[in-house]
């Protein structure tokens, strides 16, 4: 799934004229990885995002700078068979003619906002945004402070600082060249450019998001909880839960903050199908083991799992409810849940 760091070489600026050629160079998942932050450390700045729509930005710096201090930056590292090798591949990435380019493009949003707070939105958003992006300019400081703490660094953090030797050369997200109209009368191509998913994650081709008013929000994924109404309890449970997760996972395919939408979907329904195959377990136990003897006229103790996961169900249909409600106000909504794909922020 998506919640990573992008790395691209581009020769212009995002929003300014010209030619917008981008290629890939690192992706990292969870994290902003030292190795990004030491590379933008040439003449970083803020610039308009290349995937995602305003107020979203994204980092960009001096390709040359940052490979020279990336250089200097692995000399310092204690020196491993490990770090040499890594260091070695990533340098023979970043020298690459054919992928090397005029400046560093570090897109951090869909780490950035899992900082945020889910319930934020509107100016209010907007200004938590901002100022998350300026704290994540300040992240990349200067190569002299990276180099000072390059020999004490924690080995669990070498891969971090090395980029591990996984050098992509298609990333989840990887806008196809498109050319900014250079001045008045040149006409602009029609919207937002495609991207490429990365083959790995068995994704179709995506879109960045589309014009706020008209932007997918993800309620479709808390919408199918409501097929724990079909009135066949052990199916519809499963079904309900099996169709949440397939469609929160489908909203990877569009920007923040709705796969955080779907993510979150897709843990709430399989926490409802655990649970309510739990209790219809324990259901079923409890009828073998108090009418082994003979059948019972009483509903309890036997009928207990099934109250509880009636009572489980009727909050289950009011979680989707506010679910809907939330997706469709640019929210992302987090109800307690097991997190089998992850944590309950946004992406």
């Amino acid at each position: 799934m998506a919640n990573r760091s992008y790395l691209y070489a581009v020769d212009e600026v995002p929003g300014q004229p010209g030619a917008a050629n981008v290629r890939a160079l690192s992706e990292w998942n969870w994290d902003v990885p030292i190795l990004h932050r030491v590379l933008l450390t040439g003449s970083p700045r803020l610039c308009p995002s290349s995937i995602w729509d305003p107020p979203v930005q994204a980092l960009i710096g001096d390709y040359d700078t940052g490979v020279t201090h990336l250089e200097r930056y692995f000399a310092a590292l204690p020196q491993t068979d490990e770090v040499q090798a890594n260091a070695a591949a990533a340098l023979a990435v970043l020298r690459d003619p054919s992928r090397r380019g005029r400046y560093l493009l570090l897109e951090t949003a869909e780490i950035v906002t899992l900082t945020l707070d889910d319930d934020s939105q509107g100016e209010a958003r907007e200004a938590a945004l901002a100022e998350a992006f300026t704290m994540e300019l300040a992240e990349v400081g200067d190569i002299d402070g990276w180099l000072r703490q390059a020999s004490t660094i924690r080995p669990e953090d070498l891969d971090s600082a090395t980029g591990g030797g996984h050098w992509p050369a298609v990333l989840y997200y990887e806008p196809r060249p498109q050319v900014t109209p250079a001045g008045p009368g040149v006409e602009a191509p029609a919207g937002p450019p495609p991207v490429t998913p990365n083959a790995e994650d068995q994704t179709p081709p995506v879109m960045p998001p589309v014009p706020y008013g008209v932007a997918p929000t993800g309620a479709a994924a808390w919408g199918f909880g409501f097929l724990a109404l079909i009135p066949f309890p052990v199916l519809g449970s499963i079904m309900t839960g099996l169709v949440m997760l397939l469609v929160g996972r489908s909203q990877r395919q569009h920007g923040p903050p709705v796969p955080a939408v779907g993510r979150n979907a897709a843990n709430w329904g399989l926490t409802y199908v655990v649970v309510s195959s739990l209790l219809w377990a324990g259901h079923f136990v409890l009828l073998y083991q108090l009418t082994k003897d003979g059948p019972s006229s009483d509903f309890y103790p036997i009928g207990i799992p099934l109250t509880i996961w009636a009572v489980f169900t009727l909050v289950h249909l009011i979680i989707c409810g506010v679910g809907v409600s939330r997706a469709k106000k640019g929210q992302v909504f987090g109800p307690p849940s097991i997190p089998f794909l992850g944590n309950r922020r946004t992406p």
